[in-house]
């Protein structure tokens, strides 16, 4: 898996095509949310959208999201937060009009785990 700077959208492409074309990369690889932006922001769509024309496995890295840090004060977020972000991002993602394969978002619920309601809809059909 190969990471990808998503913070700029040139640079995320240009790893994307390094990862994939020379180094044989897997899939890649996301943080779950970068800032206030989950990755099917606008600002991520040209590096969606060629993720899925050369349907990439996405591998998604969890993170808590700030709103939501200290909700439980007494448990770490990889207790609550990783796996709900996980799911925030997915959602982000299938709800965002952007192409999605089957297996991008597969690969990701598998990976990472999200919450359980998520996976009824992509699942079903």
């Amino acid at each position: 898996m190969a990471m990808l700077p998503m913070q700029d959208a040139d640079r995320a492409l240009s790893e994307l095509e390094c990862a994939l074309d020379a180094l044989k990369a897997d899939g890649l690889g996301l943080l779950t949310r970068y800032g206030s932006q989950w990755p099917g922001h606008a600002s991520s769509a040209p590096v969606m959208n060629e993720t899925n024309r050369r349907q990439a496995i996405l591998h998604t890295q969890p993170t808590a999201a700030d709103c939501c840090r200290k909700l439980q004060p007494d448990a770490p977020p990889t207790v609550v937060e990783f796996g709900t972000d996980t799911t925030r991002t997915i959602v982000d993602l299938v709800s965002s009009g952007m192409p999605w394969s089957a297996a991008q978002v597969e690969g990701m619920r598998i990976e990472q785990r999200g919450m359980k309601p998520v996976s009824g809809p992509m699942n079903s059909g």
